[in-house]
């Protein structure tokens, strides 16, 4: 019975100890948001934005102008870039993607190819009008 209790406590405390694993990898969460060409569409900022629940979960491609950008980290080590995207008479799109994607610039003119939401959580915070990128073009 000794031998059972000390593999139950074994199980217990790998299972306990393996999201910490992830702190060690430094290099396992790159990237995930691609760079490249996206066929320009149509639809606008103004339009996804002034009717939410018709975009809502759907994939989409739309460009704008980059506003303000923030590299976050999860306890995990998973990175993340959060960025607004403007158009010409300030409506807004708040982007998550994946890593730090460090080419982006404030004021870059960019086309952004992913799946919008019109509210989501991140960090215990709720984001509104949020697209995940999973891919970007630079104008």
């Amino acid at each position: 019975m000794t031998k059972q209790k000390l593999l139950l406590i074994g199980f217990v405390l790998a299972l306990l100890l393996s999201p910490f694993a992830s702190f060690s990898e430094e290099t396992k969460y790159k990237s995930y948001t691609d760079i490249g060409p996206i066929e320009k569409t149509d639809l606008t900022i103004k339009q996804v934005v002034s009717d939410p629940d018709k975009f809502h979960r759907e994939v989409i491609t739309v460009e704008g102008v980059i506003s303000k950008i923030e590299y976050k980290k999860l306890f995990t080590g998973r990175k993340f870039t959060l960025f607004g995207l403007e158009d010409a008479n300030q409506n807004t799109i708040n982007v998550y993607a994946r890593g730090y994607v460090k080419e982006i610039k404030k004021g870059s003119e960019v086309r952004i190819y992913g799946r919008y939401s019109k509210e989501k959580s991140f960090l215990f915070k709720k984001h509104k009008n949020i697209m995940k990128a999973r891919k970007i073009h630079f104008l």
